[in-house]
């Protein structure tokens, strides 16, 4: 892999290293075992190759963690292509973080359209709750007729979110304290979670399921996605970028719904990712706003 990689790199081709370097490591994964696999992420730091792809900014980033975890808002905003590149990055990285977006694209943009389908299709007035938001790039000025309330832990992704849509909702809150029932009030038409759920096990994930579909509102669904295994970029993302995801097939996902109300699973474009909805039955009422309470600025969270 290093040879190659470094070729394709003095060859003017950093997108082509990129992609060997994808294909070398998805091999490597599969064939070890999980303990050698492991040690092989935790010393990626010393691997020949690791200066090469940390000027790639999205890449340094995941990597570095600076908010203390790797898929923070500003971080997808540099794959989704809202934000680009710093000024300073290399030639070199430029072309490696232009072809990491291109092949997270599929992925990322399904997830957008999935919820901005659901959002298009609401009446006036309902309310909608986003949990973990982030910069909640599928949310636009066209969404101001919707009552919005969105939730996460990071009160720098809230303010930017707070900015760009004043109409917006924010509230900072403890993802423990939400997954304990405890910071969610009213009922919503629409709730959903498009990548808090990569992040948890399956305890959590099923008492987080049902403490969200408790929040329905009768006639309202929830939609959670939930990156699948498919996908070679997997490797990458264990290692080079330090950004291990807790991935789920469609059956895995499904057994996370409540017995008692309607569910199904179905999978987005080329099967990166997984979308479980539940709905609870009943009549929709137009014009209801749910809220959400949870740590304030300047409380622990």
């Amino acid at each position: 892999m290093i040879d190659e990689v470094s070729q394709l790199v003095n060859d003017g081709n950093p997108a082509g290293a990129l992609d060997a370097a994808i294909q070398a490591l998805a091999q490597l994964r599969s064939n070890a075992n999980a303990e050698a696999w492991s040690r092989f992420c935790e010393s990626v730091a010393d691997h020949p190759l690791f200066e090469l792809f940390s000027q790639c900014p999205a890449t340094k980033r995941a990597f570095d963690k600076p908010r203390g975890y790797a898929g923070d808002a500003a971080l997808m905003d540099l794959l989704y292509g809202f934000v680009r590149a710093p000024a300073a990055t290399t030639a070199v990285g430029r072309g490696i973080h232009a072809r990491l977006c291109e092949r997270a694209s599929p992925s990322l943009f399904g997830r957008v359209r999935a919820i901005e389908a659901v959002l298009d299709g609401l009446a006036d007035g309902a309310s909608v709750l986003s949990v973990a938001s982030g910069h909640a790039r599928e949310i636009t000025t066209h969404n101001e007729r919707l009552n919005i309330t969105a939730f996460d832990q990071d009160e720098a992704s809230l303010s930017v979110l707070s900015q760009a849509l004043p109409f917006v909702r924010c509230v900072a809150g403890n993802v423990r304290a939400l997954i304990a029932g405890d910071a969610i009030e009213g009922r919503y038409d629409f709730i959903y979670a498009s990548g808090l759920y990569d992040y948890l096990d399956a305890s959590a994930a099923e008492r987080l399921t049902e403490v969200l579909a408790n929040a329905l509102a009768p006639g309202g669904r929830l939609l959670v996605g939930n990156f699948t295994h498919v996908g070679d970029e997997v490797a990458y993302m264990e290692s080079f970028m330090g950004w291990p995801l807790l991935r789920r097939s469609a059956a895995d996902l499904a057994k996370l719904a409540p017995k008692d109300l309607p569910s199904s699973v179905a999978l987005g474009p080329e099967g990166y990712v997984a979308y479980l909805t539940v709905h609870r039955p009943g009549p929709v009422s137009r014009n209801r706003a749910g809220t959400a309470i949870g740590a304030r600025s300047g409380e622990e969270h």
